[in-house]
Formats: C-alpha cells, sequence, structure tokens
C-alpha cells in the first residue's frame, strides 16, 4: 500500500523549518549552517530533489515553489489537502 507525505520546507532569510506531514519537525538557524544554501549546475537552474540510492524507493507527486515564506496555518493547510 502506498502512502503519500507531505514535506514543506521553509526558507526565510535566517531559519530553515522543515515540516512532515503539516507537523514541524526540525528548525536550523542559517548561521549554524554556514549560510544559505547555494545550488550550482554549471549554470543550469535546477534543483535536485532526493539522492542516487538503489534500496529507496518513491517518487514525487507534486512539487510546489512559493517565493514567499509559508506560515504554520498555510501549511497545515495544504497538507490536509494532499
Amino acid at each position: 500500500m502506498q502512502k503519500w507525505n507531505s514535506v514543506a520546507v521553509v526558507y526565510d532569510n535566517s531559519v530553515v523549518i522543515v515540516y512532515l506531514n503539516g507537523e514541524m519537525k526540525k528548525t536550523m538557524k542559517m548561521s549554524d549552517l554556514g549560510g544559505p544554501p547555494v545550488y550550482d549546475n554549471n549554470g543550469a537552474d535546477m534543483l535536485i530533489v532526493g539522492q542516487d540510492n538503489p534500496n529507496a524507493y518513491g517518487a514525487v507527486r507534486a512539487l510546489s515553489y512559493y517565493p514567499y515564506a509559508m506560515t504554520e496555518q498555510m501549511i497545515i493547510a495544504y497538507s490536509n489537502t494532499v
């Protein structure tokens, strides 16, 4: 039986917050991470989600990007619709 999970990562220039199925799981300060994430794929505009692992199986059903930090209430509401 398949089970879908809703994962949300919020970045607001100083803090990264990770949610799983609408529940906050981890908060990290950017200063503790050494600065904001940098994605460089030889200039290609690409974001890779996940890793190449032959022991893991799964799929991404939907991926959304918002140009603003979603609030916890927005994430909970979205998680309840998927």
